[in-house]
């Protein structure tokens, strides 16, 4: 069984410091805050 902890951690890295090619190198974060400026 998986733990709360370890799967916040893994949702915590899944979008913010996983690479994606979808999102030219980018994390999921990294792109939204450059795709939307001003809502950040």
């Amino acid at each position: 069984m998986v733990s709360v902890d370890s799967l916040e951690d893994y949702i915590r890295y899944y979008n913010t410091r996983r690479i994606s090619l979808r999102f030219n190198g980018l994390s999921p974060v990294e792109y939204r805050l450059k795709s939307y400026p001003g809502r950040n």
